[in-house]
């Protein structure tokens, strides 16, 4: 086997001293140029691959039909309730989230702040989409529903990272946030007292595992394509729509809730590489590593450029002095 470079979509599997164990995961279709050739000079190089559910409904097309991917795939590490539907009944198979590789020793309630980092803390967080596809997967229009309802119930909230806030302008106690920092984004989501999500084809929401990572509770759409498996009654609820979001937020603000707990007993890098080497361990005797696998996916991009300010945006019925970005 010869060792080759891999970028995104494919993401290489390694032991636990670093080295190549000869698999590659495919985490979205190859549909440009440069993703085909790359998986040319991996096979060329003798690597066997597997499937990771990271993009919409993949392996699934947004019409419905099965990728051509799936038939290079000899695995596949899913997000879905029920992957017959979207793997066929043969292919072997795990409940493995990208996301669940997230390192709750890296991302802690007590490293979440920074240097005059604020303190304000807000009921909720909901993170936007920028673009019409991404505000589609996130359901914006049912965001909007249930952020006014949630509103009308006297909780804060935050709205960050979308270019569509318009419909939220005139709603007392939400604060419109442009994009952050990474480092400045953890420590908003540690202030929030639940982070809301109302995707719906949203596959491996990293969000979710860093919520979980700093003990933020989960609210999510009950019917979620992936991440749905990281609700319990410890660490957040599921909803439908606006008229249970009250009723749910108020299971999320319970203070018996344990989400990092719930999170580092049963993800991160070990215990999900556990899973991995499982998986794959059974299709590849060549595989010597007998504690887990590891995958690198670092943040390459933070959230918005490092010298960016971000400035919340409140409505003015809630801030008296307006900021330039609402006039």
């Amino acid at each position: 086997m010869t060792q080759v470079a891999a970028d995104w979509p494919f993401l290489p599997v390694a032991d636990t001293a670093g080295d190549d164990v000869g698999w590659v995961l495919i985490n979205a279709p190859l549909v440009r140029g440069r993703f085909r050739r790359q998986f040319a000079a991996l096979r060329r190089g003798g690597y066997r691959f597997a499937g990771m559910s990271s993009h919409l409904s993949f392996p699934l097309s947004a019409v419905g039909r099965v990728c051509e991917e799936r038939a290079l795939c000899e695995a596949w590490c899913h997000c879905f309730r029920n992957p017959d539907r979207y793997l066929g009944p043969n292919m072997p198979r795990a409940l493995l989230a990208l996301s669940d590789f997230t390192d709750p020793d890296e991302i802690t309630p007590a490293t979440s702040a920074y240097p005059g980092s604020p303190d304000e803390v807000f009921d909720f967080l909901y993170v936007g989409g920028e673009t019409p596809w991404k505000r589609r997967v996130k359901r914006w229009d049912l965001a909007v529903r249930v952020i006014r309802r949630l509103a009308s119930a006297d909780l804060s909230g935050v709205v960050l990272q979308s270019d569509n806030t318009h419909a939220l302008v005139d709603v007392p106690g939400v604060t419109i946030t442009p994009k952050l920092p990474r480092q400045h984004f953890l420590s908003l989501l540690a202030r929030c007292r639940f982070l809301l999500v109302t995707s719906g084809e949203d596959p491996s929401p990293r969000i979710l595992a860093e919520a979980l990572c700093l003990d933020v509770p989960l609210l999510i759409q009950r019917h979620i394509l992936g991440g749905w498996h990281y609700v319990t009654p410890a660490s957040g609820a599921f909803f439908d729509d606006e008229h249970d979001i009250s009723a749910a937020a108020q299971r999320c603000l319970a203070p018996a809730l344990t989400p990092r707990r719930l999170f580092t007993a049963q993800h991160g890098p070990v215990p999900a590489g556990k899973r991995l080497l499982a998986l794959l361990g059974e299709l590849d005797r060549s595989i010597t590593e007998t504690s887990h696998l590891t995958v690198d996916f670092a943040i390459n991009e933070p959230l918005a450029p490092p010298a960016a300010t971000a400035v919340p945006v409140r409505n003015r019925e809630t801030d008296d002095q307006a900021s330039p970005a609402e006039s």
